[in-house]
């Protein structure tokens, strides 16, 4: 059995490298129609935000995808078409308040009438912005869903959202939690104490409870991220290289795979099929062990070589990642990939 396991999971992580999930459809209902925020249309951000609640949409399951977007669209049918126009804007053009739900439509009887869809109303009231209720929103998919409870990576996520808006949040901190607590429930409330934390100590490098020996890390691996795939060709500084290594820890995706470490409990290995970032964090604290290109230096040396094209050492680099995820993780551990 242990050996089918092994296989199954091999073949998941390798097939990551040159496949990726399909999108999901979406579809329209009714909700109550008193005590909602009225306006046209939503504001502009700029290009960190939109990556930001980007990664937020990626990082809810698709049954998480559709209880979001299904909310959004109750709130646009009456009166509150903002949180959508967003979305569709920036996140997925392609979304449609007309596609057929299917199979998950029973999630949202009786929705009008319950407190979940108070959510962004009462958000509004405290004038927040679109996209800080954009990101609580989706924060509260990720718990509607039965058997999910929200951790350090969905806190880290909704930080990504919430720092460009740090001030008018933390000003509102009290009033947010009691509002997110009695819609969604209290089992959110320690990530939501993480999520303060965070926001409060936005430092511009890593203690050591944030980041283990960040600079030893920083000394040996930064010159990696020159041939990072999709990165910009540069070796990133010391804020750069901990920027990268926070927004890789909150990042999901159909790029994203992630296990227990072989031996641990509370250590989750984190890789990206298409970056080919690497990453040992707690999944109780958020705590970063390592972050880094596994198998860097045998692509550094093909290059060298002059003996292939680049095509072709990325793959091979590929595959040398990706068998080095699997190597150090428990097989039998594979979290469920987005």
């Amino acid at each position: 059995m242990n050996k089918y396991k092994k296989l199954i999971a091999s073949v998941i992580v390798i097939a990551m490298l040159f496949g990726y999930i399909s999108p999901i459809s979406y579809a329209n209902g009714e909700i109550n129609k008193s005590n909602y925020v009225k306006e046209n249309y939503c504001t502009d951000i700029d290009d960190s935000e939109i990556k930001a609640i980007k990664n937020i949409y990626n990082s809810l399951t698709d049954k998480q995808k559709v209880i979001f977007v299904k909310k959004l669209e109750f709130y646009a049918e009456n009166g509150y078409p903002q949180l959508l126009d967003l979305h569709k804007k920036y996140v997925n053009l392609g979304c449609d308040a007309k596609n057929v739900l299917g199979s998950n439509e029973k999630i949202f009887q009786n929705f009008g009438s319950s407190a979940i869809s108070q959510l962004a109303p009462r958000l509004f009231s405290l004038g927040l912005s679109e996209s800080v209720v954009y990101a609580f929103e989706a924060f509260a998919a990720t718990v509607a869903v039965p058997g999910y409870v929200a951790d350090v990576a969905a806190g880290m996520v909704l930080v990504g959202v919430l720092i460009a808006h740090k001030d008018e949040v933390l000003k509102n901190w009290n009033a947010i939690v009691e509002i997110v607590t009695d819609v969604v429930g209290d089992t959110v409330s320690s990530t939501l104490n993480f999520v303060k934390k965070k926001l409060k100590n936005d430092t511009k490098l890593p203690t050591k409870d944030e980041f283990l020996d960040f600079d030893d890390h920083y000394s040996r691996h930064a010159k990696e991220f020159v041939d990072m795939p999709g990165g910009n060709g540069k070796k990133p500084d010391k804020e750069g290289y901990w920027r990268m290594a926070r927004y890789f820890l909150a990042k999901e995706g159909p790029d994203i795979v992630k296990a227990f470490k072989k031996g641990s409990k509370k250590k989750v290995v984190k890789f990206s099929t298409e970056t080919f970032e690497f990453m040992i964090y707690n999944i109780k604290s958020g705590k970063i062990y390592t972050y880094f290109l596994p198998r860097w230096h045998y692509f550094y040396k093909l290059n060298e070589s002059g003996k292939r094209k680049l095509a072709e050492n990325l793959s091979k680099w590929a595959r040398k990642a990706a068998k080095y995820f699997y190597k150090v993780i428990d097989p039998n551990r594979i979290m469920k990939i987005k």
